[in-house]
C-alpha cells in the first residue's frame, strides 16, 4: 500500500496563526502536520481532519509547513512517502487611527506605528460605507499625514493599512476601524 501526499494544500494567514486545509488522501487514515523551525521540520499535530490552524505565530511573518499522511495496516503505521509543503505570510498587526480637522480643508490622519511593515496606505470617502479612494502609500516611518484639497464642511471617512513587500507580493494588515472628520 503505497499513500499520496496531499494535494491541493491551502495556507491562509491572519495575524497570529495560519489556518492549513487540503484534500484528502486516498486510503489515509490522518495526517501529520509539521513547521519549519530553525532549518529543521518540527511536527505540530497528528490529526484525522483534513484542515488545522497554526496559532501563536509572530505577525507579518513567513512560515512553511507540511503535511503527510498516514494510514494503518495492522498494528503497522504506513506512512506517505514524500509530503506536501507551503508556505505563507500571517497578517501584520491592524494600526489604529486617529482624525482630525487642524486647518480649512485639511485632514490630519494619525496611526498607531506596526513593526515589521515596509510602509502605510491611507484611503478616505465622503461615505462611510462608499467607494474609498487610496490617498497615497507612505513610507514605514510615517505615521501621521496631512490630507489637503479636501473640501470644507463636509464629512470625510478614512481608514489606514500596513503592508510588507516580500519577495513573491504584499502582505497587508486589516484595514483599521473607519474614523470620520467634518472639516472646518
Amino acid at each position: 500500500l503505497i499513500l499520496s501526499r496531499p494535494t491541493k494544500i491551502n495556507a491562509v494567514g491572519e495575524a497570529n496563526t495560519v489556518n492549513l486545509s487540503w484534500e484528502p488522501c486516498k486510503g489515509a487514515w490522518g495526517y501529520r502536520i509539521y513547521m519549519r523551525v530553525n532549518g529543521k521540520w518540527k511536527s505540530l499535530k497528528t490529526t484525522r481532519s483534513t484542515s488545522y490552524t497554526v496559532t501563536g505565530l509572530s505577525e507579518g511573518t513567513q512560515y512553511t509547513f507540511a503535511v503527510r499522511a498516514y494510514t494503518w495496516v495492522g498494528i503497522t503505521c504506513v506512512w506517505a512517502p514524500s509530503y506536501k509543503k507551503v508556505s505563507a505570510f500571517t497578517k501584520l498587526e491592524t494600526p489604529k487611527i486617529r482624525v482630525a480637522s487642524t486647518a480649512t480643508g485639511r485632514a490630519t490622519v494619525a496611526w498607531s506605528d506596526i513593526e515589521g511593515e515596509t510602509g502605510y496606505q491611507v484611503w478616505h470617502s465622503t461615505q462611510k460605507n462608499g467607494k474609498y479612494i487610496k490617498a497615497s502609500n507612505y513610507r514605514a516611518d510615517t505615521v501621521k499625514i496631512y490630507k489637503t484639497g479636501l473640501n470644507s464642511q463636509v464629512t470625510y471617512y478614512f481608514k489606514v493599512r500596513a503592508y510588507k513587500k516580500t519577495d513573491t507580493g504584499y502582505v497587508y494588515s486589516d484595514f483599521s476601524k473607519v474614523r470620520s472628520v467634518t472639516l472646518k
